[in-house]
């Protein structure tokens, strides 16, 4: 199978610039943290819901894609109704893998 295409790089890099703190203390600690959507939509101007979530992918469809934050660290997505899939993601948890 092909490796998968990593997506959503450069969001996924601005997201970690504007976080350095949260993510230098998973990093070097394994502290995981926790982002709330409307907090990043304030520090990253270019996250939308169309743009941003790309580097929360955390599936890969056949192989083919997955996305930067997806790809280095565990993402766990909480929505606003957690019995459905397509319910906005209103936060995301952050871990080592």
């Amino acid at each position: 199978m092909a490796k998968a295409k990593i997506v959503g790089k450069a969001i996924g890099e601005k997201i970690e610039k504007a976080f350095a703190d949260e993510f230098d203390e998973l990093n070097k600690n394994g502290t995981s943290f926790a982002l709330e959507i409307e907090e990043i939509k304030r520090r990253v101007p270019e996250y939308s819901s169309g743009n941003g979530h790309s580097a929360l992918r955390n599936q890969e469809r056949g192989g083919k894609s997955i996305g930067y934050l997806c790809d280095k660290y565990r993402v766990k997505k909480q929505r606003k109704n957690d019995t459905n899939l397509n319910s906005r993601v209103k936060k995301v948890i952050l871990s080592k893998k």
